[in-house]
């Protein structure tokens, strides 16, 4: 759901009943929203959250079934330069984090200036438990912020961690209640 009220623009991604997985389509409409904001001279803030009770479980990994080699590369590219156009957006981007926050979820809150979650936030790189790798570009783009080991230990292990491990690695900027 693309909303604009004035200055800022607000994204959200709204497949509540699978965590707001990232199907084909809701990829290619945060890739298309976010050109948008890109070229919006009148947007100053743009948040990005997942409707109901949670942020993005990352990729819909029952889709990847029918896939060639070919359609995944291209799938993977389109994450790839919808990161990019993340991070270059003139607009302050705010991820706004509650619930769930994984694989690629994680990765877009990466590419965010600002992170907000709740204190019930659970992240996460769990793409190992699904023999694939981040698509995202998150496994060199989370050591900048926790460190190599740390990096390392959440893209081998694929295990979840709380919101307050999240902060103290500099992955959210500000911890508030859900009510917040």
């Amino acid at each position: 759901i693309l909303e604009k009220e004035g200055p800022v623009t607000r994204f959200t991604m709204n497949r509540p009943e699978v965590h707001n997985a990232l199907d084909e389509e809701l990829s290619q409409d945060l890739h298309h929203a976010f050109r948008i904001v890109s070229f919006d001279r009148e947007c100053r803030v743009m948040v990005l959250s997942g409707a109901g009770d949670t942020f993005c479980a990352g990729d819909h990994v029952k889709q990847f079934g029918g896939w060639d080699i070919e359609h995944a590369y291209w799938h993977c590219r389109l994450y790839q330069e919808t990161v990019t156009i993340l991070e270059k957006i003139d607009a302050v981007t705010i991820a706004k984090v509650d619930g769930i926050c994984t694989g690629g979820g994680l990765e877009l809150t990466l590419a965010s200036d600002f992170v907000v979650a709740t204190d019930r936030s659970r992240w996460g790189m769990p793409e190992i438990n699904w023999d694939i790798t981040p698509g995202w570009g998150g496994t060199g783009k989370i050591a900048k912020y926790a460190g190599r080991r740390k990096a390392k230990e959440w893209n081998l292990l694929g295990t979840l961690f709380s919101a307050q491990k999240a902060e103290r690695h500099d992955l959210v900027n500000r911890l508030v209640t859900p009510e917040q």
